[in-house]
């Protein structure tokens, strides 16, 4: 990672996380990024078409975007996240504070639902995709073999389905749970990527802006009852 800095960076767009991402690293490596020179390379053929020809150093992307450009035969060299951002979360689930209150068990449902899809298809991703096309028939893709077009999306999600779950070294294994580390270091990286830095006094107390109040009654199912049928299942 601190190779990028003084790099010709390709990132999808100037409004593109991906600046932020590497700030942020380089930032913790204690280098700075004021060298860096971000190019916007889109996605897809044109990102590889940039990576193949030279145009850019390197490509700061998602994992599965990442792999679309692998797709289209551009050979990629995956470097490592640094220590502290490899820790972040990514994503969360929001509800008003009241539907909370109104819905709770119906909210435990839903989420211990998402957690056990999540970890079907976790352990059998190919199952995982046929459902998805059984519910959402419009989303396969077009113009391609169902054999080829599976393949296609499972190579996409390589990556992002071990995203999916915990990792091995969180002493906090239950699934949909945040902690307050967690939710210090992305306000941080907001705060570098907002270019505000009053946002953390305006957010107040980061103990407000989330909640593990659910996540035991969320995790309480026999795991390993789930990852056995998802092996045995067949469509």
């Amino acid at each position: 990672m601190a190779d990028l800095a003084g790099k010709r960076i390709g990132v999808r767009s100037q409004g593109d996380t991906g600046i932020v991402v590497t700030r942020t690293m380089l930032a913790e490596l204690g280098l700075k990024d004021d060298r860096c020179e971000y190019i916007a390379i889109g996605d897809g053929a044109p990102a590889g078409a940039a990576i193949d020809n030279d145009r850019v150093d390197a490509m700061v992307a998602f994992d599965t975007a990442a792999a679309r450009v692998e797709l289209v035969g551009t050979k990629l060299r995956h470097v490592p996240l640094t220590p502290k951002f490899a820790q972040f979360g990514s994503g969360w689930l929001c509800v008003p504070r009241e539907l909370l209150k109104k819905e709770r068990k119906a909210l435990v449902g839903l989420f211990r639902g998402m957690a056990k899809s999540t970890l079907f298809a976790h352990h059998n991703l190919e199952a995982g995709i046929d459902l998805h096309w059984a519910v959402y028939p419009e989303s396969r893709p077009k113009g391609r073999s169902e054999d080829e077009a599976r393949k296609e999306l499972a190579f996409i999600l390589k990556d992002r389905r071990n995203s999916w779950m915990r990792r091995p070294d969180d002493p906090d294994q239950r699934i949909g749970a945040s902690s307050l580390a967690e939710w210090k270091s992305n306000i941080e990286m907001a705060v570098d990527g907002g270019r505000n830095p009053k946002l953390a006094d305006e957010l107040g107390d980061p103990n407000r802006l989330f909640t593990n109040e659910l996540i035991d009654e969320v995790n309480a199912f026999d795991r390993q009852a789930v990852v056995e049928m998802a092996k045995s299942f067949r469509l």
